[in-house]
């Protein structure tokens, strides 16, 4: 009898090892991996100026395999620097191979979605440059694939990472300046095919003529979109007004909006991408003070008047290594489709008061 009791009993715990096991392995099944094999889709200026070398720092936990471009000049600059690698035109041969663990996705935006469904179709898991997408359907369609799939979209949206955006979350959820009423934000700069490219950018002919609304805004402003949105969550209404002052590069160069969030905090957010930038600030105003975020400095003024100074925070560092925590276990933050859809439903409805003339609302 006692014999049978110890069988039983030993049954069970092998039975219940066996299922945490499988739960684990079904959660995060590159944990029995040394390192995450990674085919990078689109190597083109982001991978050259930030992902590259970001990844290249973190080698014991990334390991690149492969990549897919279309050009054939990047093609061969790859080869050079990666002889060892295969780099195909299409992606979809790529996404065949069994050993990829995950897929960058940096391709033009409009391209994003597709990408990023068609590697989650493949069995795996997604890396992929903001904004996921530029529908809310799409992003529908890819949260019901991830969660079938069970294999995690990681958006690589580093304004999230940036540990001096939370220190100044930290202040105002402390109540230092009191409630918070309202804010003013202004983004402008310039991006264009002569001297103010950016590094590039401004000569890539899907920004030039872009296949997705909003141009700039759902490009680079979507870093500040971000921003808003994890400061004062999403806003329930929302107010724009565009103006046109050039050829190309979308259908406005400047966006003016007002968003209305719960508790009454209200705010405007200028967005250009063609005016001066030199006079950007973001403040915001409570009922005992108001706060100005400045890149290297929070300036406080109210009953106690400070400035804190702040230090240089590699955003993007940080989140390819939170995400590696994420593949390790650990309960980390990382930006997902729950936080981008939150993002892309405030630009589409900018989008839709600028097209209506209207205000509105935001489920």
């Amino acid at each position: 009898m006692n014999s049978v009791n110890i069988n039983y009993d030993l049954k069970e715990t092998v039975k219940g090892l066996m299922q945490e096991l499988q739960n684990l392995v079904l959660k995060k099944d590159v944990l029995v991996m040394d390192k995450i094999q990674l085919g990078i889709v689109g190597a083109g200026l982001i991978w050259d100026l930030t992902h590259k070398q970001k990844l290249n720092m973190l080698k014991s936990i990334y390991e690149i395999r492969a990549f897919s471009v279309r050009s054939e000049s990047t093609k061969n600059k790859l080869k050079k620097e990666y002889p060892d690698l295969e780099v195909y035109n299409d992606y979809h041969e790529m996404l065949k191979l069994d050993y990829l663990d995950a897929i960058v996705v940096l391709t033009p935006i409009q391209l994003n979605a597709l990408v990023t469904i068609e590697a989650l179709r493949a069995d795996k898991y997604v890396f992929v440059e903001k904004p996921v997408a530029t529908s809310i359907d799409d992003v529908g369609q890819i949260i019901d694939l991830e969660k079938k799939k069970k294999k995690k979209v990681f958006v690589l949206e580093q304004i999230r990472y940036n540990e001096n955006l939370k220190k100044l979350k930290r202040i105002l959820d402390e109540g230092k300046i009191g409630n918070v009423v309202s804010y003013e934000l202004v983004n402008h700069g310039k991006i264009d095919e002569g001297k103010n490219n950016l590094g590039g950018f401004g000569n890539t002919d899907w920004r030039i003529n872009p296949g997705f609304p909003l141009g700039s805004l759902f490009d680079g402003g979507i870093h500040t979109i971000a921003q808003l949105s994890y400061l004062f969550l999403k806003p329930v209404s929302v107010y724009a007004l565009g103006s046109k002052i050039r050829s190309g590069f979308g259908e406005y160069d400047h966006i003016l909006m007002t968003f209305s969030h719960h508790e009454g905090i209200n705010g405007t957010f200028s967005f250009a991408d063609y005016m001066d930038g030199s006079n950007n600030y973001f403040i915001i105003r409570g009922t005992k003070g108001t706060i100005q975020f400045k890149h290297d400095s929070l300036v406080i003024n109210g009953d106690n008047n400070s400035t804190i100074d702040l230090p240089q925070s590699d955003e993007s560092l940080i989140m390819w290594q939170q995400c590696a925590e994420w593949f390790a276990g650990k309960e980390t933050f990382v930006y997902g489709l729950k936080e981008s859809l939150q993002d892309i439903e405030m630009l589409v409805a900018v989008d839709n008061s600028l097209k209506q003339g209207e205000i509105e609302e935001l489920n």
